[in-house]
């Protein structure tokens, strides 16, 4: 556990310096104080490569996490090579590590703070994904999303209350954009897009924080026990959702617009629909952690190689 604790003080400092260079913005200090961490940008998240890797593999941490996690450090790095603005690089950073934290808990510490630390994280990543679009104009507006967001918590956490505990196992992948939430994709991905490498970045570690959530919660559920008519229920919500936001994006105008930014929100919608689906049809043995680690590592991929082509047309 000695590599845990050191690589989370390394974190805590890395954190650390994020929040302070944030707290120091807020303030009114001119970013030119801080011209040094842009020119050393691309160092620094060397370090939160390294060190989450240092710790995963010593650790004797899952091939699959190690790989997901490999590709995610590295579209991080290269967002934060292309990225020219100062309040980017710290959303980015923030980001990140709050996906690193995410990993960490889901992977080694207790059930218990685990389920209780990424609900709450969830929360903060949707409220630093807003904030990378300030002023988006979708037909909600953000509140709107943040509030939704905070309703899932709140029925997820009655859930455990009331010893409804697989009902968490359908809130959660709600919450990560396999149901209504993919209703506020569009208008995210078509800001984030005006970014370099941005849209690339956001994909690849939705994927990885899909991997975590099952990761925490077959270790915490036992989906054998779960009877087959609360199966076949949560399926089928889970695929109403699905249909219905994508019915409601064919309707949209912007449709024909934006064929290809629509075409990359299905496929996030697809990508953790899948591991909702498979999650509950299948069983929680090696053999489907084996598929499910396979389909995200190649779901990665594919993202990079579309965003690139996008990029290119």
């Amino acid at each position: 556990m000695n590599f845990i604790t050191f690589s989370s003080i390394s974190l805590f400092l890395l954190a650390s310096i994020v929040i302070g260079t944030s707290y120091s913005l807020v303030l009114g200090f001119d970013s030119t104080e801080f011209s040094w961490l842009m020119h050393q940008r691309v160092s620094i998240s060397l370090v939160s490569l390294i060190i989450p890797l240092i710790g995963l593999i010593s650790n004797n941490g899952n091939g699959s996490t190690i790989l997901l996690l490999l590709l995610t450090a590295t579209t991080f790095i290269y967002v934060i090579y292309l990225s020219k603005s100062f309040d980017i690089i710290i959303v980015m950073t923030c980001h990140y590590l709050c996906t690193i934290f995410f990993c960490f808990t889901a992977t080694f510490f207790d059930l218990y703070v685990s389920l209780i630390g990424c609900l709450l994280l969830l929360d903060v990543l949707s409220v630093l994904q807003v904030c990378m679009v300030p002023g988006s104009v979708d037909r909600v507006g953000s509140w709107s999303y943040l509030l939704y967001q905070a309703c899932l918590t709140m029925l997820a956490w009655l859930c455990l209350c009331f010893n409804l505990s697989f009902f968490v196992c359908f809130l959660w992948f709600m919450k990560l954009g396999a149901g209504f939430t993919g209703f506020y994709l569009p208008s995210l991905y078509r800001a984030l897009s005006s970014c370099n490498g941005t849209l690339m970045y956001i994909g690849v570690v939705t994927i990885f924080q899909s991997w975590c959530s099952y990761l925490l919660l077959s270790r915490y559920f036992n989906l054998n026990l779960m009877t087959s008519w609360v199966k076949y229920i949560l399926i089928l919500l889970i695929l109403v959702s699905m249909f219905y936001v994508i019915i409601n994006w064919c309707y949209n105008l912007d449709w024909l617009i934006a064929l290809n930014l629509y075409g990359l929100c299905i496929s996030t919608m697809f990508t953790i629909g899948s591991v909702f689906l498979i999650m509950f049809l299948g069983t929680g043995g090696l053999f489907t952690k084996t598929i499910i680690s396979s389909f995200l590592l190649m779901s990665q991929i594919s993202w990079c190689i579309l965003v690139i082509c996008l990029n290119i047309n």
